[in-house]
Order: C-alpha cells, then sequence, then structure tokens
C-alpha cells in the first residue's frame, strides 16, 4: 500500500488513522480488517505479485473493473462495476498513467492465506502493488 509520503508499506503494518494515497490524494484509513477463510486463490497482472482477490475493483479509464464483477457486486452493492476486467483491457496506474493488461494470473493458495479489507475515506481507492484499487466492506486483498 502506497503511504502518503509515496513509501510502500505492508497491509499488515497498516494501522487506522494512517494516511495512504488514494486516487486522488492522501485519504485516511477508516478501518482494516483481516480474513482467512474462503482466500485460496491471488491474482497478479502483469507477472507480478500475486496481492488481490477475484471480487477486488481495479480502476479503468471506463471505471472499476473486477475478475469476477458477480461476486464484486454480491460482496459490495455501494460500488458499480462496469465489467470484467480482461486481458487487453487498460488500467490506472498510481501516476494516473494507464498499463494495458497483458496477462493475469492465478495463483492457488495452499492452506489460505490472510487477506485484508481496507476502508479509506472519500472515494474508497487507493493504490496497492502501483495500481488505483477499491476497498470496501468484506473486500479481501492481500498486499
Amino acid at each position: 500500500i502506497m503511504m502518503e509520503n509515496g513509501v510502500s508499506k505492508s497491509v499488515e503494518d497498516i494501522n487506522i488513522g494512517d494516511f495512504v494515497m488514494g486516487n486522488h490524494g492522501p485519504v485516511k484509513v477508516l478501518a482494516k480488517s483481516r480474513f482467512t477463510q474462503d482466500v485460496d486463490h491471488m491474482y497478479s497482472i502483469n507477472d507480478g505479485t500475486a496481492f488481490f482477490t477475484i471480487e477486488h475493483p481495479i480502476l479503468t479509464p471506463e471505471g472499476w473493473k473486477s475478475i469476477d464483477p458477480s461476486i464484486t457486486s454480491t460482496k459490495n452493492s455501494n460500488t458499480t462495476i462496469i465489467g470484467q476486467l480482461l486481458v487487453g483491457d487498460t488500467i490506472i496506474t498510481k501516476d494516473g498513467k494507464t498499463v494495458i493488461v497483458k496477462s493475469i494470473t492465478e495463483e492457488k493458495v495452499d492452506g489460505g492465506a490472510d487477506a485484508y479489507n481496507l476502508s479509506v475515506e472519500g472515494d474508497g481507492s487507493f493504490i496497492a502493488n502501483d495500481f488505483v484499487m477499491k476497498g470496501f466492506k468484506q473486500m479481501q486483498m492481500h498486499y
């Protein structure tokens, strides 16, 4: 997770009250929850580190997309998901630039993974692994 000073920190080390970078500047962390159930697969983009779950929203120029929008919508009715994130899509990076998704890789996590839910002020966005992500109730992520 990118902190307001530009330094990256593992989500495990983020505290309520910390300021992280959102899509439009620093935002305050309002809540953090840890989940260990039902996280048996994590995903990566363009051969990077696997750090998000199938329902996690990622910002594109068209709006929020996830690998499985139906699961995302079930877990959060407050975020409009405009479609499925696919190879060939363009996503927004930490500096407002874009990158084309060349690969989405699913990695099985033996024994489950620790996943976290961050809730931040503003539009709910934060920077993780250089991408603009969305945190919300019951969202699972691993950074």
